[in-house]
């Protein structure tokens, strides 16, 4: 029955770590003894500590190249190098040293080509005019157009032009005929033509070309048959208020190839009408048109096939339609008045509300479905703590019926007593209550000879939280350093609220010179 009290004299040393920054050429050996070519920020070394907590070491080194390089060139005539130096003849053997800023210099060789530049006469001849290679037409001879061509080697050509034009002649041969005619090219013409060419082969290689004007007169006997609404005047210059197909009329030609026609007459009639309709909002016409009014002045013109298009007037009466939004929340399913049950939110279901008129409305519904919380209550750091957060929380005593417990409505909760709990959350309007949890009350501290316990609450906290039942006195904040961060006082068992937020995440406790009591730890959180 006799208990021990033990003491901890724990020194604890730390570990370093820190990062070894070099730089070098081609290579560098590190303090681990291996040769590095590239640069490298992941290698580490242990450097042995004689407390036994040894440092860790990590390299960041930069490798720069020492470079012995070709500098290829290709030049026209000449080039001027790096080195000032002006060279007129293909060269690969001249050095020059490029001094780098890291101090890695490097040496570079020079592997010139010298190109020569060529000029030449390009030689034409043509008909009437020719494109060259500058994209250029030329319609008369010349000697003296240039044109530089691009060579690969970077040392372009000059090409100079000489060119002669030879004329080529052209001219119309103009026709007449009646029915038909037949052309130098063998072709029989029926029809006016002014667009048929003919080559005439010269000996020069220009060929002329002349053109066909040729004008076709009709010789015809034919049927003018025509198809038109209520009358018709032909070119007899009579009127038709009835169909004909006997009626016939000379046409004089000035070349003397008169023509008789015949007239074959349709008369169709023209027809009115009114359509008459009703619409719910809107309605779109057989003119395409959409009207949301009441309309008897709106006209359409029906096209027949017989040409003679009918006149159709717009009789119409609009009847509005109702639109309405229905926002609600519900927890995890909710039954609409369409009947059916949504799961998940939604504003794209649509239902029909029936109207005596005809014009139903149309409700929109608005649904936001919360997911039931799914919580439970654990033993955390000698509180309970419930699993989920940013919730609204109420803890239940299950020893008593479930009964809400007065002022325990945050995320975790320190009982005062040995018993099962408890918690109950709500989140947008869904509920849920977790299994209940054993909970045993333990003693954190002794006063003089009697037992008196003492609770922190929350805890862990974020450095804002209660003391209750220490005895009146003097007390401390100690961190684990023993140096002391905060003092209070207590006087006649009440509950003190303490505010430590200042302080930096960290494990502290409670210790006081005057009153005995066992440590304490208090865990402040970010």
């Amino acid at each position: 029955g006799c208990d021990s009290i033990v003491t901890l004299n724990l020194t604890i040393n730390p570990v370093k770590t820190g990062i070894d920054t070099k730089t070098a050429c081609e290579s560098y050996t590190w303090i681990d003894g291996k040769t590095y070519t590239a640069s490298n920020t992941t290698a580490t070394h242990k450097l042995v500590a004689k407390n036994g907590c040894d440092s860790i070491v990590t390299l960041n080194l930069t490798i720069n190249p020492v470079k012995t390089g070709i500098d290829t060139q290709t030049a026209c005539v000449s080039y001027t190098w790096i080195d000032g130096k002006t060279y007129t003849a293909s060269n690969n053997n001249a050095t020059h040293k490029l001094t780098a800023k890291n101090g890695c210099d490097s040496i570079v060789t020079l592997n010139l080509t010298i190109n020569p530049v060529k000029t030449e006469v390009d030689t034409q001849t043509a008909c009437v005019s020719y494109t060259w290679i500058d994209g250029k037409t030329y319609t008369a001879s010349t000697n003296n157009a240039t044109h530089t061509l691009v060579a690969k080697s970077g040392c372009d050509s000059i090409v100079t032009l000489n060119l002669t034009i030879n004329p080529v002649k052209t001219g119309v041969d103009t026709q007449t005929a009646c029915g038909s005619y037949t052309w130098i090219d063998g072709k029989t013409y029926t029809v006016s033509n002014t667009t048929a060419t003919h080559t005439l082969v010269a000996k020069n290689g220009c060929d002329s070309i002349v053109t066909l004007n040729l004008t076709i007169n009709p010789v015809k006997t034919g049927i003018d048959t025509k198809t038109a609404c209520v009358s018709y005047t032909w070119i007899d210059g009579k009127t038709y208020t009835a169909s004909n197909n006997n009626a016939t009329h000379k046409l004089t030609a000035k070349n003397g190839c008169d023509s008789i026609v015949a007239l074959n007459l349709t008369i169709n009639p023209v027809k009115t009408g009114i359509d008459t309709k009703t619409a719910c909002v809107s309605y779109t016409w057989i003119d395409g048109n959409s009207y949301t009014a009441s309309n008897t002045t709106a006209t359409h013109k029906l096209v027949a096939k017989s040409g003679c298009d009918s006149i159709v007037t717009l009789n119409l009466t609009i009847n509005p339609v109702k639109t309405g939004a229905d926002t609600k929340t519900a927890c995890v399913s909710y039954t609409w008045i369409d009947g059916k049950t949504y799961t998940a939110s939604t504003n794209s279901a649509t239902h029909k509300l029936v109207a005596k008129s005809g014009c139903d409305s149309i409700v929109t519904l608005n649904l936001t479905i919360n997911d039931k919380p799914i919580v439970s209550a654990t033993l955390q750091n000698g509180s309970l703590a419930a699993s989920t957060s940013n919730d609204t929380y109420q803890w239940l005593d299950c020893d008593s019926n479930t009964a809400a417990i007065a002022n325990a409505t945050t995320q975790t909760f320190l009982p005062t007593k040995t018993g099962n709990y408890a918690v109950k959350v709500s989140l947008k309007g869904c509920e849920a209550t977790s299994a209940c949890v054993k909970f045993e009350a333990q003693t954190t501290g002794i006063a003089d000879a009697n037992h008196v316990e003492f609770r922190i609450y929350p805890n862990p906290n974020q450095g804002i939280f209660n003391i209750a039942g220490l005895p009146s006195g003097s007390y401390k904040i100690m961190n684990l350093m023993g140096a002391e961060v905060f003092d209070f006082t207590v006087e006649n068992l009440e509950v003190q609220l303490l505010n430590l937020s200042h302080l930096a995440k960290g494990v502290y406790q409670v210790t006081s010179d005057a009153v005995k009591i066992m440590h304490n730890k208090v865990v402040i959180m970010d």
